[in-house]
């Protein structure tokens, strides 16, 4: 075997999660250079917040940023799901409305993360900011009651990230470590 493959073996490691089987990659890699926190570090710090975060976006479509190679550099945007998903990864298709996209009035099918293991899923994308649908959130603020609306639509909409541009996240520091 070439010792790029050996190499590229030797940092894939299988585990199970909550019955789901996955393949964690890229462990040792730095996502956030200023303090050095790495993939590791950061699907743990996921995993511990888990029980928080999955029931505000559960059952919402939604839009990764990644950040393959931490968020020093380059990032992405990813509404499409991945063709190479796992197939218990829930979808959701979503009629675009968007005058920015490549075919309004297209159908896009969003990633839907219900379960700890399609969060850790994703997040071994380097996906380190969730965002759910914006158009959705819009749409419902122009509907709903002039009393409920608020100055900014965005405010009725829920954005989660631990990528603060730069910052690893201060609560991972002060999480307790497992026993």
């Amino acid at each position: 075997m070439p010792e790029a493959d050996k190499a590229h073996q030797a940092d894939k490691i299988a585990v199970q999660v909550d019955g789901r089987s996955l393949a964690l990659t890229n462990l040792a890699k730095v996502l956030y250079p200023a303090d050095g926190f790495t993939k590791a570090e950061v699907l743990d710090y996921y995993q511990r917040i888990s029980p928080v975060l999955l029931p505000h976006i559960a059952g919402r479509p939604m839009t990764l940023r990644r950040f393959p190679h931490g968020v020093g550099d380059l990032s992405f945007f990813e509404k499409h799901a991945p063709a190479h998903r796992p197939d218990w990864v829930r979808t959701e298709e979503v009629v675009s409305r968007s005058s920015r996209s490549r075919s309004p009035g297209e159908t896009i099918s969003y990633l839907v993360i219900d379960d700890l293991p399609s969060l850790i899923w994703v997040v071994n994308l380097a996906a380190l900011e969730l965002l759910d649908d914006v158009i959705q959130c819009f749409q419902g603020a122009r509907h709903a009651q002039a009393d409920e609306m608020t100055a900014d639509p965005l405010d009725r909409c829920v954005r989660y990230s631990i990528a603060s541009h730069g910052a690893a996240p201060a609560a991972a520091r002060r999480l307790p470590t497992a026993s």
